[in-house]
């Protein structure tokens, strides 16, 4: 297994072509839709362009893309437009978007089967519950005969604007996940309990999940937020900022 640096096409192409002829029985290359910690979005037309050149199988985690991008929440292949999905591999969640429990993959038939057959994730597993699929169809209805999704990304870009105006740092983020860089760990717990005794919950991610330096809220956005919900929580940050005397941009 090799890493390519995060949103670099270059270095991932540069892998590709010093390995492709290395490994006959094929390469596969192994992506996030939406990333979890930064909110923004995987290049896929570049990697896939990359990937039929160099003769790779793409695999795409689509956990925190399903519900939230793509024509009514479809994910990460729908937010490009690409219906092509030859030599593609779609992994997803319902534990996120959707709110029950479990996951699908979608691919060929033929993987599909293989997998059926010789994944031991799958062989040593039990049935989902009718009632928790049940649930799951539930909220693909819901998705598509409501703009639930629209309204939902239409508070991540107010979030998103009016946290940027206010000088925070949240990154590149395109999406509902919006990260806000504090740096300070220590400090990061203690505004974490305030939010919550203001009436927030805010994850706090904390080495080793990030560097040091990166240590931040995780604010998720919600489609039911109304603007005085998002507007107080921006209200609020401002405020911890000045309490623990932060500057509000850390880098």
């Amino acid at each position: 297994m090799l890493r390519f640096k995060h949103g670099d096409i270059n270095h991932l192409e540069k892998i590709l072509e010093a390995n492709a002829n290395q490994f006959p029985n094929g390469i596969m290359v192994a992506t996030d839709g939406v990333f979890s910690m930064d909110g923004d979005i995987a290049n896929i037309p570049a990697i896939l362009t990359l990937c039929k050149k160099y003769g790779a199988i793409l695999l795409i985690d689509d956990a925190h893309a399903t519900g939230v991008i793509g024509h009514k929440g479809a994910g990460t292949l729908s937010h490009f437009g690409i219906n092509d999905r030859d030599n593609i591999i779609v992994t997803g969640t319902l534990s996120k978007a959707v709110g029950t429990v479990g996951g699908y993959i979608t691919a060929s038939q033929e993987v599909i089967d293989y997998l059926r057959i010789y994944a031991r994730s799958n062989m040593f597993s039990t049935s989902l519950p009718p009632s928790v699929c049940a649930g799951a169809m539930e909220v693909f209805k819901k998705m598509d005969t409501s703009d639930v999704v629209g309204k939902l990304n239409q508070n991540a870009q107010y979030l998103q604007k009016e946290l940027r105006n206010a000088g925070f740092n949240i990154l590149n983020t395109e999406t509902p996940i919006i990260p806000l860089i504090v740096g300070n760990a220590t400090i990061l717990t203690y505004m974490v309990k305030d939010a919550f005794d203001n009436g927030y919950f805010i994850n706090d991610v904390t080495p080793p999940v990030v560097p040091p330096n990166l240590t931040r809220f995780r604010i998720s956005v919600m489609a039911s937020h109304t603007r005085e919900d998002m507007d107080g929580l921006v209200e609020l940050l401002i405020k911890l900022f000045d309490k623990y005397e932060l500057p509000r941009y850390v880098k």
